[in-house]
């Protein structure tokens, strides 16, 4: 289920273990030093329209959609959601690196996860 190895995990376990978090619900509350990361595919922001299968029909839409983000200090956890025959969700740690960032761990999850200790659950049970 996980992209990377069970310890490849372990910055994002620290992450939500460690410090207070603030979730973010719109892209426009992502600290700066994500926008330079984020530019490279299109991300719609919560709520909003993006290409939920793989036919295209009428203008393209974002491949992917931003659900919530989780941040601290010079870290943020993003959690995103892209459509497709194979339909996925994402978390990806991301650490301040100069004035862009620096991606520290991902893993695809096998559903929307509610908040930060649904999903240090989840990683908790990738050890089981």
């Amino acid at each position: 289920m996980s992209q990377t190895a069970e310890n490849d995990l372990a910055p994002m376990k620290a992450f939500l273990t460690a410090v207070p978090h603030r979730k973010l619900t719109a892209l426009a509350q992502l600290p700066p030093f994500l926008h330079r990361e984020l530019e490279d595919g299109p991300l719609a922001d919560v709520g909003a329209s993006y290409q939920v299968g793989c036919v295209v029909r009428g203008e393209p839409l974002p491949l992917s959609r931003f659900l919530y983000a989780l941040a601290a200090d010079e870290r943020c956890l993003l959690h995103i959601e892209s459509g497709g025959f194979a339909h996925t969700y994402r978390l990806r740690l991301y650490e301040k690196k100069g004035t862009g960032a620096r991606l520290l761990c991902a893993t695809y999850v096998p559903e929307p996860m509610a908040d930060g200790a649904a999903i240090l659950a989840f990683l908790e049970g990738l050890a089981d």
